[in-house]
């Protein structure tokens, strides 16, 4: 019988075995349950397919390298994707392994555990909607959100047996500091799930180790044991676990584990690495057998997961912006387009004569200065503040630096077209300096018309040795600058439903108006998209809802008076119900390690309650921030007085991949009029929503997407008993889109 006739009687049999309840029995039910089991059965026997084509590809590798007396190659390597649970491993067990560091990764699973006994007779797995998205934020540490719920939209409120919903957080870590006698022999990982929420349905602290072993032409297997601590009526994850993964070939496994409850068995498959980009992991489970039938609503669970990096090679922070650093990533400016170029120690490079070989006189060419340096270099300033206008670049000025008979070139210059990270503006000034001059440069970068990055700032401060030849080309002053990106308002495992939202597009107006000034003002859409609790339910809009029109209309004022400090006022309405005025103040050492920002406010608002009713606030915070340059990490402490009175403090972790940010949360807040401190956990992500580079503002404006868009999502850490209520006025901190790491130091990258 061939493959697929074989599944084709798997798949009619498991319709037919279906086994039904008698008090259950109907049309609508009996389709619901036939089409999970017919999934599974399809999802098995493409499993099967694709074992078998990669036992058959493998058996006719070893048989070519038999007949050529070629070496046979060993599988030395074992996939690792997260499990049915909230870490990675096998399905309902930890191996000692975590996602790597800089990826994310989704997974998706049909079943949860549920300590009730609504939908079967003793507490286990029953079929749901279990999500999770996990983050390698640290080398060998990983953080996982995660929704489980019975029910995608069932609103608890209106709606009957909609089951149980669950928002919680994970942590594993893979200890770095084992003696190395036992860290040559296996990893170990210790790790903690279920944190946060009011129910603990899966609470666990577990510690696990692995080895993996190579078996040459029989692929790779991975041994893993551990114990566990969990006190879920079930008893899994709480005492001795173990489980083993066999890597028949690349993309297959076969799993068998022990749960401390059960035994469970199954597959793995995983994407051809051909089929997907570099770097990415699509992968594909079903456990086909577990020994405690009693407590599984069904036979098979199945899970799918994806893994992306977000990064495969970066840079301290800093040598971000230091001259040999920029120069791996030097930009080709006639294309736009920033293009990888290999590092090399250089201050310049000599000009190229019509013939394309260097000119030799120009070494030479730094000894002339004053009114000869001006007409010998005439030529190549105006070539490169062309270059530099064509480009895209705004606010252009270039003088010669001219002291002790040598000459250099001042190169000054707004970027408002590399959005996402200053030091690809950075390389691309570079590029361009090096191709059209052959004197020494230094660059300064503006923002707004303030100075945010000097390089060899002492020449700078010698006004009288400079003579400018291009004054502000191109200036940024009043070009109208409409910033798009996509606005949400959600709620994430509430009793309403599992993920309600309201999207909207906001349209932010920013008019340069003189140095540090701006005019900032945005628009919000109508709803695009809503789900049907924001659409319908009065109560949800108007807590929640975004609203339309114009939101915020504020006007900013900046200073920079020195390197390492800047302060800004910012005045008018910043939120719909929210006029006041703002003070921010930021300082930070030399070496960008620390620094140090303080925040004070007076705001008027309309209560959401009762928009008769006015009130009050004058937030003061402070905040610390510490960096971990070698691991891209920021450690951020925030306390002082909240936006909406609370008192209480935050302690965050801000991880940058790239032009890409995971954050997590830790804060504790308390109104002065309640005795109950509230603590919450949450994690968010910032990333780009615009070209890598955007719109040229040749015409006279610019039209660009944002490039940092944040999505947080938090949960309450409930004591026993509380209720995990919404809970949406503590810990406010002023949102505004221009603030001072924003507007001017690049994300607090610069």
């Amino acid at each position: 019988m061939s493959v697929f006739s074989l599944c084709a009687t798997k798949f009619s049999q498991s319709l037919l075995t279906q086994r039904i309840p008698t008090q259950q029995f109907s049309t609508k039910k009996l389709g619901a349950q036939c089409q999970a089991r017919a999934v599974k059965a399809a999802l098995v026997c493409l499993l099967s397919v694709a074992a078998i084509g990669q036992v058959v590809k493998a058996q006719t590798a070893n048989d070519m390298e038999v007949n050529s007396e070629a070496p046979s190659t060993p599988l030395t390597g074992i996939s690792t994707n997260l499990s049915a649970q909230a870490y990675t491993g096998l399905f309902n067990t930890p191996n000692a392994q975590t996602l790597d560091w800089g990826s994310l990764g989704f997974n998706y699973s049909d079943s949860y555990f549920d300590k009730s006994t609504s939908f079967i007779e003793q507490p286990g797995f029953v079929r749901a909607h279990d999500m999770k998205f996990s983050a390698g934020i640290l080398p060998g540490v990983e953080v996982t959100g995660r929704l489980g719920t019975r029910s995608i939209d069932c609103n608890m409120y209106r709606g009957s047996n909609c089951g149980f919903r669950d928002l919680s957080a994970a942590l594993k870590w893979q200890l770095p500091f084992l003696p190395k006698a036992f860290d040559d022999f296996a990893d170990v990982a210790i790790g903690i799930q279920d944190v946060g929420g009011a129910s603990k349905f899966s609470e666990t602290y577990y510690i696990s180790a692995d080895k993996s072993v190579a078996l040459n032409r029989f692929g790779t297997m991975r041994f893993s044991a551990g114990v566990g601590m969990s006190d879920n009526a079930l008893g899994w994850m709480n005492g001795l676990f173990a489980g083993v993964e066999y890597q028949v070939v690349d993309n297959l496994q076969l799993v068998a584990e022990y749960d401390a409850h059960a035994l469970n068995v199954g597959v793995k498959a995983y994407a051809p690495q051909s089929w997907l980009p570099a770097g990415w992991q699509v992968s594909g489970s079903v456990q086909l057998h577990s020994s405690a039938p009693d407590h599984n609503e069904h036979d098979q669970w199945f899970s799918l997961g994806v893994r992306i990096p977000l990064t495969s090679n970066q840079r301290s922070d800093a040598s971000r912006y230091s001259r040999t650093a920029a120069q791996s990533s030097i930009a080709d400016a006639e294309q736009g387009e920033v293009a990888k170029k290999p590092a090399e120690e250089r201050n310049r490079v000599p000009l190229a004569n019509s013939n394309g070989k260097r000119d030799q006189a120009c070494t030479k060419c730094n000894n002339v200065q004053g009114a000869g340096a001006e007409q010998l270099y005439h030529g190549e300033l105006a070539q490169l503040s062309d270059a530099l206008q064509r480009f895209g670049f705004d606010s252009i000025s270039l003088g010669l630096h001219s002291q002790g008979g040598h000459s250099s070139l001042l190169i000054s210059v707004e970027n408002n077209v590399l959005n996402h990270d200053e030091s690809q503006a950075l390389a691309v000034i570079q590029s361009l300096a090096a191709k059209t001059t052959s004197l020494d440069f230094s660059i300064r970068l503006l923002n707004h018309g303030l100075p945010v990055f000097t390089e060899q700032p002492q020449l700078w401060q010698q006004p009288s040795q400079i003579h400018w030849q291009v004054v502000e080309q191109q200036p940024a002053r009043w070009t109208p600058r409409l910033i798009f990106s996509p606005a949400l308002s959600s709620l994430v495992g509430t009793e309403a439903g599992a993920w309600d939202y309201q999207w909207a597009l906001s349209s932010n107006l920013i008019i340069d108006m003189w140095l540090g000034a701006v005019a900032d003002v945005r628009h919000l859409s109508n709803a695009i998209a809503e789900s049907d609790d924001f659409e319908y339910s009065n109560a949800v809009q108007r807590r929640f809802g975004l609203p339309s029109g114009i939101d915020r209309a504020l006007f900013h004022q900046a200073l920079i008076p020195t390197a390492n400090f800047a302060a800004q006022l910012s005045v008018g309405q910043f939120e719909k119900n929210m006029h006041g005025l703002l003070v921010e103040g930021r300082w930070q050492s030399i070496n960008k390690k620390h620094r140090v920002s303080v925040f004070a406010g007076d705001f008027d608002s309309e209560l959401a309650v009762n928009f008769n009713q006015k009130a009050s606030h004058q937030p003061a915070l402070f905040k610390y921030r510490y960096r971990i340059q070698s691991l891209h990490t920021d450690i951020e402490l925030t306390a002082g007085e909240y936006v909406m009175g609370d008192q209480g403090y935050s302690l965050k972790t801000h991880h940058w991949f790239n032009n890409v940010q995971v954050g997590l949360k830790y804060q504790r807040s308390q109104f002065s009029d309640l005795n109950v401190e509230e603590d919450f956990i949450g994690i968010g992500i910032t990333l780009p929503l615009s070209f890598t580079k955007s719109m040229h503002p040749k015409y006279g404006f610019q039209l660009r997407g944002i490039e940092r868009w944040h999505y947080f999502v938090q949960t309450s850490v409930n004591r026993p008993g509380e209720q995990n209520l919404v809970r949406t006025q503590f810990g406010q901190e002023p949102v505004y889109y221009h603030n001072l790491n924003n507007a001017y130091f690049n994300g607090d990258r610069l």
